[in-house]
């Protein structure tokens, strides 16, 4: 279980403003549908009804590896002032080893054993269209919808669930190099990272970083400007500028989401500097090659490494 704040500090945090209104709709919104009661908070003062804005960010393979989940080497000024000004959960954990089954099951508030989605080349609307994804049930509900970013997997987005900035849903999934911003796995016979991730990361990158896709370090130049990460922020904070004078009070809800962390280890010179790198402490397991625990079926590795060290095995150096 998570582990629970003071009382008086959970009523601090849910008079706030986004994870109130998200708060509110989450307990019910995946056994619903789209013709149930709209996500609202009752304000304990005034007793009145309000539809809160929302803000939903999503990252792409980020572990907990962060000074306030005690890692002292990543400091991440920005979420830890979020983590202390909210509710920090120290027992989540992702639904699936794998982007698109993940991603469906988060987003449509079942378990993947529920979605049918154990592939990323799947969408869940195929599978089960009665299904109300979040954002589509806040739209149902009064709420405008924005997109920006990587929310659900790589050309599979669930298109018709945003006012703004949904995805052509392409169904190709990995294997479609015009697909929305993503590192997904890649297909058989080929390695690398597909989409506009690739582009831009190809365009930013130093001439020291040696090919490979996943397999390799990406310096980007100046601050990243050229990443599609950064022109997905970019686009949120327009979003953020925009919307009171596109749709007045008309509450709204927002997907941000960022293919990084994702491999490749990617980013602008000044980052990779600000750690050093000999103050790294590789795992207690760390081999050069991988290996199964005992007592596992051999399904559980897949027989080639498709993500860091494509391939091959890995030197501490490299490491």
């Amino acid at each position: 279980m998570p582990s629970r704040p003071p009382q008086t500090h959970r009523r601090q945090i849910l008079k706030g403003a986004a994870a109130l209104g998200l708060a509110a709709a989450l307990p019910r919104w995946s056994r619903l549908s789209a013709a149930d009661a709209p996500a609202v908070v009752t304000d304990s003062k005034t007793k009145t009804n309000t539809k809160y804005n929302v803000l939903f960010i999503m990252s792409d393979d980020m572990r907990p590896e962060l000074d306030f989940y005690g890692n002292p080497l990543v400091q991440s000024p920005n979420l830890a002032a979020l983590a202390k000004s909210g509710v920090m959960f120290e027992r989540g954990y992702c639904p699936f080893p794998l982007c698109c089954p993940s991603r469906s099951a988060t987003l449509n508030g079942r378990h993947v054993i529920h979605t049918g989605v154990y592939s990323n080349r799947t969408w869940f609307g195929d599978i089960h269209p009665e299904f109300v994804s979040l954002p589509k049930y806040f739209m149902h509900n009064g709420y405008i919808t924005m997109h920006s970013g990587k929310i659900f997997h790589g050309g599979i987005d669930d298109t018709e669930a945003w006012t703004e900035g949904g995805q052509v849903r392409s169904l190709a999934g990995a294997a479609d190099p015009n697909a929305e911003m993503d590192i997904p796995l890649p297909p058989p016979g080929r390695t690398g990272v597909f989409g506009q991730a690739a582009r831009g990361a190809a365009a930013a990158a130093s001439p020291q970083t040696r090919p490979g896709g996943s397999d390799s370090i990406v310096v980007l130049q100046g601050n990243g400007e050229n990443h599609g990460d950064y022109h997905a922020a970019t686009q949120a904070v327009n979003y953020l500028r925009d919307y009171k004078g596109k749709y007045g009070d008309q509450p709204f809800f927002m997907g941000f989401g960022t293919v990084k962390p994702h491999s490749p280890p990617t980013a602008p010179q000044k980052w990779f500097d600000a750690i050093d790198v000999n103050k790294i402490q590789l795992p207690a397991d760390f081999a050069p090659s991988r290996k199964l625990p005992e007592g596992f079926p051999e399904g559980c590795l897949r027989p080639r490494n498709a993500d860091l060290f494509i391939g091959r095995d890995a030197s501490v150096e490299e490491a």
